[in-house]
Parts: C-alpha cells; sequence; structure tokens
C-alpha cells in the first residue's frame, strides 16, 4: 500500500468514532487492570505512576522533560500521559503520516502550555535521536509499527 494512501485514510478518518471502540475505554482495561499492573505503584492517576517510575530510575530533572508521541493522532490521549503534579514536561514531538491529525494535535497541546513540534512522517521511517527522549509514548497506534522490536535500540 502507498504512503498516500495511507495519508488519504488517516486525515479522514474520524478519531473520535475510532476511540469510542479503544480497549482503553473499556473500564476494565483502563482502570482495573492498569491498577493491577502498577500493585503498590498506582498513585490513582497513570501519569503520575509513569512519572514517578521514570523519575526513580534516572537522573533526570523533573521539571524539564522531553517526550515524544509516536503515531501521535490529535494527542487526546497521548497528552494525558505528559501531564501530572509530579513531572514537568517543557517539550514534546509528535509523529504522525496525517497533516490533519496534526494540526488538531497543535490546538490540543496549546492549553498546555508545552512546547509541540509536529512530525509528519511515517512511523515505520523513525529513527531516534539517542537520549533526546525522557518518555516516549505509542498510546493506541504502537502496533502499527512494523519493527517495533528494533525501535528502541541503540
Amino acid at each position: 500500500m502507498s504512503i498516500s494512501k495511507v495519508q488519504k485514510v488517516w486525515n479522514n478518518a474520524d478519531l473520535a468514532k475510532m476511540r469510542n471502540v479503544s480497549w482503553l475505554n473499556i473500564s476494565y482495561f483502563g482502570f482495573d487492570a492498569v491498577s493491577q499492573f502498577m500493585g503498590n505503584d498506582y498513585y490513582n492517576d497513570l501519569a503520575q505512576s509513569i512519572h514517578k517510575l521514570l523519575l526513580n530510575r534516572s537522573n533526570i530533572n523533573e521539571k524539564d522533560l522531553t517526550g515524544l508521541a509516536i503515531a501521535c493522532g490529535d494527542m487526546t490521549g497521548e497528552i494525558t500521559l505528559f501531564k501530572s503534579v509530579v513531572a514537568t514536561f517543557n517539550e514534546i514531538d509528535g509523529i504522525d503520516i496525517s497533516n490533519n491529525s496534526l494540526e488538531k494535535a497543535k490546538s490540543n497541546v496549546l492549553p498546555y502550555k508545552i512546547s509541540f513540534k509536529p512530525i509528519l512522517m511515517d512511523c515505520n521511517k523513525i529513527q531516534l535521536e539517542e537520549n533526546r527522549y525522557d518518555l516516549i509514548v505509542g498510546h493506541h497506534a504502537i502496533h502499527h509499527i512494523e519493527n517495533l522490536e528494533n525501535l528502541f535500540l541503540k
């Protein structure tokens, strides 16, 4: 399938309707299963839990973090994983194949006062810069990466 056909599909997709069939919208998976995975580290908020785990495992400044959202869509779900009272993300790069989604993402991130850099790209062509990101999120879309097992190797 050509990239232009894929871009056309995603430029015309109704992301809100797609979210309605997401497994994370099912309360068991969206809350119960996550709290079971996190155990005692679950702090009633997935983002805070992730950020606490992140800060406990590295020597980073919790007020100056950089994130990446892979296949970010309009950033509706992704932005929730970058905001918490525990850590502050000042910069997020968002990669997506859809111009329309990236334009919506810029608007959706704006109220959070986080610098957002939209990157129009096929997620299968990503080559990550070493040590650039403190947190990489693939919310609802990481399954689109064909070579996922090698994406994060450096």
